[in-house]
């Protein structure tokens, strides 16, 4: 849990909508913002469900994980349009989806940036149309933002926000990307598709990398960006090998932030923080409004000192940041994480999901 000192800090430090680091001077964005009042925007969804007591669902990926799961769930292929849109006729507020780059520069909606099942064949060297061929259900972030749009409509019996999107920008793995040069095409490719759709307002980025959030903030800085954390960020590089059983490998990248970043071969490449302050830290200079936390981060500070994982909810929300949670893989892990008193809670089940929020 953070000082009081930690507190101050930041309190000093955070502006709304700031961007105070050391990174890449941000600049105008080329897109134009939706000026559409018929249509729910994420500031609706901060303006209307923002209270701890009004909790709200975030579809996992659409309606939920399929891919290396130990139970075959009879649900829609995550990822998928037929997946986001299920969520949001079942009722949810907002999706997360996943996307990578292909061959000729679109943003695909996928979690992993080579193909499942033993091949390693990188999506950056297949074009969308053998993506399509290969993954039928799949499609660009340009086809499924323009599937989702009607969702975010208004009606007169509405009460609260829909067609609202998270889309997380997975980084590039070394194994696809071994001299780390493609994260700004992905970005680029990303605010094309949200463009092109008219979501600029009904749209949120989110990442675990902070390079990919600083070229974010470069390219669309009036569009909201979410940082991520796992637990595995928190851990040592030692730590990280012995908890994973390969190789952690600290890597030269330097954005401006004193982040030591790390690579285990050939499948991830990201950064480490020493302590959440740092993380937090980052956060600001980033500009990010919103934190997305591992369940396990809160369950672990839970179970060594009862009510941390709560406080620092509380903490986080008192200088002004948004908090969601993932990822509620099982009904019962629902009511435990909206205990803390967190804002959104990635969930895998949606219609349970639905029926529990705001409870």
């Amino acid at each position: 849990v953070l000082t009081d000192k930690n507190i101050r800090h930041l309190k000093n430090k955070k502006q709304p909508n700031g961007n105070k680091g050391k990174g890449k001077a941000v600049k105008k964005s080329k897109f134009p913002k939706l000026q559409d009042d018929k249509f729910w925007t994420m500031a609706d969804l901060i303006s209307i469900d923002s209270k701890p007591e009004l909790t709200y669902a975030i579809g996992h990926r659409g309606f939920g994980r399929t891919r290396r799961q130990d139970t075959v769930r009879d649900i829609p292929t995550e990822n998928t349009i037929e997946s986001v849109v299920k969520a949001f006729q079942a009722g949810v507020r907002v999706v997360e989806v996943d996307v990578v780059i292909t061959a000729d520069g679109d943003a695909f909606v996928d979690h992993d940036d080579y193909l499942l099942g033993g091949t390693f064949t990188c999506l950056n060297k297949l074009s969308t149309k053998e993506l399509e061929t290969i993954m039928p259900e799949s499609s660009t972030l340009k086809n499924l933002l323009d599937a989702v749009r009607p969702y975010a409509k208004r009606k007169d019996e509405d009460i609260h926000p829909s067609g609202l999107v998270i889309v997380e920008i997975i980084a590039p793995t070394p194994l696809c990307d071994p001299l780390d040069e493609s994260e700004g095409l992905l970005v680029e490719a990303v605010f094309a598709a949200v463009r092109d759709s008219k979501m600029v307002e009904q749209v949120k980025i989110t990442a675990f990398s902070p390079s990919v959030l600083q070229l974010a903030g470069s390219v669309a800085p009036e569009i909201d960006r979410i940082i991520s954390l796992n637990a595995l960020q928190l851990l040592s590089v030692e730590e990280a090998s012995e908890t994973l059983g390969v190789e952690v490998v600290p890597i030269d990248k330097d954005i401006g932030l004193g982040l030591q970043w790390v690579a285990v071969y050939p499948q991830y490449r990201n950064v480490g923080y020493n302590s959440i302050a740092q993380f937090l830290e980052t956060a600001v200079a980033l500009g990010s409004t919103t934190l997305e936390i591992g369940k396990r981060v809160l369950f672990q500070m839970e179970a060594v000192s009862p009510g941390a994982g709560a406080a620092l909810v509380a903490q986080l929300q008192s200088v002004c940041f948004f908090v969601n949670v993932w990822t509620a893989e099982t009904v019962e892990e629902w009511p435990m994480i909206a205990s803390m008193g967190v804002n959104g809670i990635y969930t895998d089940f949606i219609e349970e999901g639905v029926a529990l929020q705001g409870k």
